[in-house]
């Protein structure tokens, strides 16, 4: 077999998820070649083609930009793990996939959205709308254990705020960043733990860094409880909702994440669980590390790319490969449909544009498969899912009408 239809091959296996951690790796070296970069642009421009209805063409400018921001993330994890043999292995079984689905796959969705927002819309169906609900943002508020609270979003950029031992600051990036004051203590005068609560709403999301440097980030309609500070043995928090957590490595003091189904245990690593207590079904996914998933019946733990799922009213804890695309889909700003059932589909359209959803008569029996950006207007992605899906929706006021 020649070397490029051996690339080809490569590729498409990549594609469809189905590459070992050893071939990712080896796509990874070929294509920091600079001699390869034809080919990558090649295999790019082919699977941009693929990706939409209608053929169009892709301008060098674009392909330029593209492959100098892979070989710019591929040099910079490069960079970051000359560190020995131990951490080139695992470069090649996590980082090596983020490069590649960040670099390729995210980048084909924004280039494909840029030319469906480009295109011609009026095709789309017409929504009836009687109001004009709008995509969520950044939105959290802070109650203390004494029962104040605290609006998060309105805490400007370079501002700290001091409260019961803690303080709170915004980080340049948006996020919050939690420290301690050493001038005053966290604990209760009653010897209880003190506890934290960010609740995000229907139609928010929001980043948080807990004092021990832990990353979280928070979708809609979800809630964290946390201590201002970890001074056990362990780090404890609770999660209803959805977050993705980036967690700050302490093999002394592991991470334990509690909904309310099952407990996640960490001691560094990346990670994804969904757990709402409207839903059936609750899903921890794992993108770096390892984590243990534990009920009272029993245990899972999980490596790099697995999902742990649990379903209301089962003992069971059952295991399968994870759509990491698919799953880190709303911390990325898009909507990814993959077959799911309508009732699903709005049931996260609901939770980021804060709407109540009505269905006239019985839920229609359809599957949507898509990408759509988290940041258009509500119409606009309901007419796109009427399109597919051929239902139609109205609005009015907060409710979204299906029939």
């Amino acid at each position: 077999m020649k070397e490029q239809d051996h690339i080809n091959e490569l590729f498409q296996k990549y594609v469809r998820n189905k590459c070992t951690p050893e071939e990712i790796f080896f796509l990874v070296q070929y294509f920091d070649i600079d001699e390869n970069e034809t080919l990558l642009k090649e295999l790019i421009r082919n699977e941009l083609d693929k990706s939409t209805n209608d053929s169009f063409e892709t301008d060098q400018t674009h392909l330029d930009v593209l492959y100098d921001k892979i070989t710019n993330a591929i040099g910079g994890e490069q960079t970051r793990t000359k560190g020995g043999k131990n951490r080139l292995y695992t470069f090649m079984r996590v980082a090596a996939v983020f490069i590649l689905v960040s670099a390729i796959a995210f980048i084909i969705y924004t280039y494909r959205m840029d030319w469906f927002k480009n295109k011609d819309t009026d095709t789309l169906p017409n929504i009836a709308m009687e109001n004009k609900l709008q995509p969520g943002g950044n939105k959290a508020i802070l109650t203390l254990h004494n029962g104040k609270q605290i609006i998060l979003n309105e805490i400007k950029e370079g501002e700290t705020v001091r409260e019961l031992g803690m303080v709170i600051s915004r980080s340049d990036e948006g996020r919050i960043v939690y420290g301690i004051d050493s001038e005053r203590s966290t604990d209760r005068s009653d010897g209880i733990p003190s506890l934290n609560t960010i609740t995000v709403p229907r139609g928010g999301k929001y980043e948080l860094v807990l004092a021990d440097g832990t990353k979280i980030w928070l979708n809609s309609a979800s809630t964290l409880t946390f201590p201002p500070t970890f001074s056990g043995k362990e780090r404890k928090v609770e999660l209803t909702g959805e977050a993705y957590f980036e967690v700050a490595p302490n093999k002394a003091k592991p991470f334990l994440v509690s909904t309310p189904q099952y407990q996640v245990e960490v001691l560094g690593t990346h990670f994804n669980i969904k757990a709402y207590l409207d839903e059936q079904m609750s899903q921890t996914t794992l993108l770096e590390g390892a984590v243990k998933v534990k009920k009272e019946e029993g245990e899972l733990l999980l490596t790099p790319g697995q999902q742990a799922e649990i379903v209301l009213g089962k003992k069971d804890i059952t295991r399968h490969t994870a759509n990491l695309e698919k799953v880190m889909a709303w911390k990325n700003g898009i909507f990814i449909f993959d077959g799911e059932e309508l009732e699903q589909v709005m049931q996260q359209i609901a939770r980021w544009y804060d709407a109540e959803v009505v269905y006239e008569g019985s839920v229609p029996a359809v599957k949507l498969a898509g990408m759509v950006s988290r940041e258009d207007s509500l119409e606009r992605l309901l007419g796109i899912l009427a399109k597919a899906g051929k239902v139609n929706f109205d609005i009015k006021g907060n409710k979204i009408i299906v029939h």
